[in-house]
């Protein structure tokens, strides 16, 4: 089974995904499309990874999952 998701929507990535690819199993996602200020932080500090804690109010750590922006 593949550990790493990939997210192709044009729009953009949201919370509810990235959590839904966590309790699917995945471990990473990569993805490309995110918010301007994000980006520019990103490429600032030359860092592309993260780990994203979708719903941290209510889950905490437990729906962790490691992301990589696509350049």
């Amino acid at each position: 089974m593949p550990h790493i998701s990939w997210q192709i929507d044009t729009f953009g990535v949201s919370n509810g995904f990235a959590r839904l690819a966590r309790d699917l199993g995945f471990d990473a996602m990569f993805y490309s499309r995110l918010d301007f200020d994000q980006k520019a932080e990103m490429v600032k500090n030359g860092v592309y990874n993260k780990v994203w804690r979708p719903a941290v109010e209510n889950f905490g750590a437990q729906k962790d999952i490691m992301t990589l922006v696509l350049k």
